[in-house]
């Protein structure tokens, strides 16, 4: 891919410079949410957000692999942040309930163990994959 044609996307994806150039690689890690694996309910702009989120890294991955750049997504839940803590936030209380495989929230910290992972070296043959972070989907646990 010609630079500048690298050099324009990045700038639509970023906002701005990322830091990477072609020759060096590198990874794109999007966050974005499970809201972007199904519909939300009353939720449609977000809901479109997330799915946007997913088609703009997957093209990402096909569009710069030949040039060492990774693109992987990050689907989290329920997150237990500033924006839901105290308050009522989509899926909160799904994610809480005493029958899911594990009843709580995710920790920030937990999400950024696995962003630095898809980051890292380590992933160097993960592209285009989508990271649901989100043990409440699994279902109910029966006793």
């Amino acid at each position: 891919m010609p630079s500048e044609r690298f050099s324009h996307r990045r700038a639509i994806v970023t906002g701005g410079s990322c830091g990477m150039d072609a020759p060096h690689g590198g990874a794109i890690v999007s966050i974005s949410s499970t809201g972007g694996m199904n519909g939300l309910f009353g939720l449609g702009a977000y809901s479109a957000s997330k799915w946007a989120v997913r088609g703009l890294t997957k093209t990402a991955a096909l569009e710069f692999a030949r040039d060492d750049i990774r693109g992987n997504s990050i689907r989290p839940g329920s997150v237990r942040t500033p924006m839901v803590v105290g308050a009522v936030a989509v899926g909160f209380e799904e994610a809480t309930r005493e029958d899911r495989a594990i009843p709580r929230p995710a920790e920030p910290d937990e999400i950024t163990r696995l962003v630095l992972f898809v980051a890292s070296d380590e992933a160097s043959f993960f592209t285009g994959s989508e990271f649901i972070v989100a043990a409440s989907l699994l279902g109910p646990v029966l006793d």
